[in-house]
């Protein structure tokens, strides 16, 4: 910002040297008598002005002159100061050119052009620069700006601006935005017919403080951007100006944040075996965590355990592999990382036990390996020799062949590529599992608005169906039945910005979110037996998958009996009618229920087994109406706690999403390009935005405002401003 004063010098230097009043009688000449001298005023200390401008009447006579003096400051820095140059005369004194303020009301810069362009358009900056800039650049206004800026804009003639179209060009700063409300506020007292606003921040993604228009024209700015960022002004709420008193209702509460809905219970005794009841509720306890998370844990570690050993197959052409990807939601001190390490830990001691084993193995090999190698040479130079000879060519001998190298176990990936986990899976082929402290980054690292790659990968992860990952400047790797795990934990506020951000295909809707009540704080009376789950997992990981009549392993498929599928049928059933009552990402989570509940099925019918139950030929009636029962019992009313930001009517969701931008961005105003610019899933086109703007209208969040076209016509964006009642509550 500018300063009226040069800050080095004290008000009885500044007097002495002719820039602050003087009791001496001298008064400003307005306007200034045709024979006064040539304006060639020498500042004592500044010395001559760099910049002038010249002010005028309404009827082109001149009042004086602004002047700007550059000098360096105490630190050496460039610095600058404007001075008022008024032609000034006394009793018994020669007139003079004199650093003394203009009369007031003080003229606005350009006056004269009022009366000469009755119906142009007044762009009022803060300071002469700016308004300067804005006559160069839209031949559609005059650029003005009062005497001295932002410094005293209340001491300026604004009789001039009724009737007419302004627009306040604000600079990129809190003192840019106080000028602003001052000037819209003596415009509009004026009897202004419309105040418009150009905030400099508009005018540069990356603004820096204190950025204007003519640092933009100087950069290079059109002319049709400037218009473009043009919106109306929003006056400022004084202590006892309410939103009501704007004309603004109370906002429609179903855009904005949705009450919480409570936690279901967890029904452990109805769905998990005595055994498992017991470990769950003691592994809890231990980690000072819900049970909730335990089981969100176990579930999906034992899902992924079980891998492509086993699948369950309803009927004939229906699949499914035991995968169960889990979403533990909760603030940081929720308990989400214990509650999961309660079953993680015992995996990775499994897996390094397992390990251990494998390690023999692998140095079998590289033996053999070291005998084939020897095996292979012998055998060339006795190709060779045939050859040589004329003789037939000897068989390879089988010690050149030492077989496939063994791979070492990977049952739980922390962070890895897709590439690497290809090479493990392809090498692995009963699968694996990921786990992630803090899923959001990973899901919003897929975002497909951010350029990730790995989307299609993960989507088919879930599946296990065959896929081929392609690697620069290598072969592909096939993986014939991609099978991975997933579980992890995400802060509510994160997963809501996924929910706003992210599109539906499906993948969000692959998790079980669990998000429970927080686990009242004590003092663990009972400690989980590590035992009991470290055997459990090793039985699951031993289960050993068939060959096919090619010899390719595959998994042992387990059917459901009739009865079963009868149960099944039912659920389906269900599952259909609930489709018809729901939207968005609730939709989708429906829609995959029943093959959930198949999974579920399969994986407690060999938790039963990994505690000590019978073989499992079959899933019975038993094993489904647990499933069903936990999923309509805990699942589905989880979800819609989790998910209520993705689940809202299709005709409401555009419109929250808009709701959520505003909030995120701070606007007070926008346009419809704005939100287009970010590219935002669900607001990415005008067909999907115009709905949701006409929405929030309707629902009193925001109020659309006129534009002004430019001189060369075309339709221009629509313009909004924000109910204040949004900004006050967040």
């Amino acid at each position: 910002m500018t300063k009226m004063f040069d800050p080095r010098f004290t008000p009885e230097e500044l007097a002495k040297a002719g820039t602050a009043p003087k009791a001496d009688g001298r008064r400003p000449v307005v306007p200034v008598p045709a024979d006064a001298p040539p304006m060639d005023f020498r500042h004592t200390k500044l010395d001559k002005p760099s910049s002038v401008w010249r002010y005028t009447t309404a009827d082109g006579g001149l009042v004086g002159y602004v002047a700007r003096f550059d000098f360096k400051g105490k630190d050496g820095e460039p610095d600058k100061t404007y001075l008022p140059i008024t032609f000034c005369e006394a009793p018994g004194k020669r007139p003079a050119w004199m650093a003394k303020a203009f009369p007031e009301p003080r003229p606005l810069y350009r006056l004269h052009e009022f009366t000469q362009r009755p119906e142009a358009a007044l762009l009022i900056g803060e300071g002469e620069k700016v308004a300067d800039a804005a006559a160069g650049l839209l031949p559609e206004v005059i650029g003005t700006t009062p005497p001295g800026g932002a410094k005293a804009p209340s001491k300026a003639d604004w009789a001039y601006v009724k009737g007419r179209r302004v627009i306040i060009a604000t600079d990129a700063d809190k003192p840019g935005r106080e000028f602003g409300d001052e000037v819209a506020r003596l415009a509009r007292e004026a009897g202004a017919a419309e105040i418009l606003h150009l905030p400099g921040e508009e005018l540069r993604s990356d603004a820096p403080e204190g950025y204007d228009l003519a640092d933009a024209v100087e950069e290079g700015i059109s002319a049709d951007q400037v218009r473009r960022a043009i919106r109306a002004y929003e006056f400022p709420a004084s202590s006892d100006q309410t939103a009501a008193e704007h004309g603004w209702g109370e906002p429609d509460p179903r855009y904005l944040q949705p009450q919480l809905l409570e936690a279901p219970v967890l029904p452990l005794n109805e769905v998990f075996a005595p055994a498992w009841v017991s470990w769950i509720g003691s592994a809890a306890e231990a980690k000072g965590a819900p049970a909730d998370y335990v089981v969100a844990g176990l579930l999906s570690v034992a899902g992924a355990m079980i891998g492509n050993s086993r699948w369950a197959c309803p009927w004939d052409g229906w699949t499914e592999p035991p995968l169960i990807w889990t979403m533990a939601i909760g603030n940081p001190s929720a308990g989400k990382s214990p509650g999961l390490d309660a079953i993680l830990a015992p995996l990775r001691i499994v897996e390094r036990n397992a390990r251990q084993e494998a390690q023999t193995r692998v140095s079998e090999w590289r033996a053999r390996a070291e005998v084939a190698k020897l095996a292979e040479s012998t055998w060339k130079e006795a190709v060779k020799a045939a050859i040589k000879a004329g003789d037939d060519i000897p068989p390879k001998p089988r010690e050149a062949d030492p077989g496939p190298e063994p791979m070492m176990p990977r049952y739980a990936l922390a962070d890895t590529t897709v590439e690497k986990l290809s090479v493990i899976l392809a090498g692995q082929p009963r699968g694996t599992m990921m786990f992630r402290d803090e899923l959001s980054g990973w899901l919003g690292n897929m975002s497909r608005y951010s350029g990730g790659t790995d989307r299609p990968f993960w989507l088919e992860a879930y599946g296990g169906k065959g896929y081929s990952v392609e690697r620069m400047g290598r072969d592909p790797v096939w993986i014939s039945r991609l099978t991975v795990g997933v579980v992890g934990g995400i802060q509510p506020d994160k997963l809501k910005s996924l929910l706003m951000k992210t599109d539906d295909d499906g993948l969000l809707a692959r998790f079980i979110p669990v998000w429970p009540e927080p686990a009242p704080i004590k003092r663990p009376n009972r400690l989980a037996d590590e035992g009991f789950i470290e055997n459990a997992l090793r039985r699951l990981v031993e289960l050993p998958m068939v060959n096919d009549e090619h010899g390719e392993l595959r998994p042992w498929f387990i059917n459901f009996n009739d009865e079963a599928r009868d149960y099944l049928n039912e659920f389906r059933k269900l599952c259909r009618d609930m489709e018809g009552q729901n939207e968005g990402l609730l939709l989708s989570f429906i829609g995959k229920l029943p093959g959930m509940a198949v999974r579920l099925s399969l994986i407690l019918a060999f938790l039963d087994w990994a505690a000590g139950g019978p073989d499992v030929f079959e899933i019975t009636p038993n094993h489904f109406g647990r499933a069903a029962g936990f999923i309509e019992a805990y699942v589905l009313p989880m979800a819609v706690r989790a998910y209520a930001d993705g689940a809202v009517a299709k005709e409401d969701r555009a419109g929250r999403k808009l709701a959520a931008l505003i909030i995120e961005q701070g606007w007070e105003d926008f346009n419809s390009s704005d939100v287009l610019r970010l590219d935002r899933a669900g607001l990415a086109t005008k067909a999907d935005l115009d709905p949701a703007l006409d929405a929030l209208v309707v629902g009193d969040l925001i109020r659309q405002v006129p534009v002004p076209g430019g001189p060369r016509g075309g339709r221009p964006a629509r313009r909004f401003i924000v109910n204040p009642a949004i900004r006050a509550a967040t």
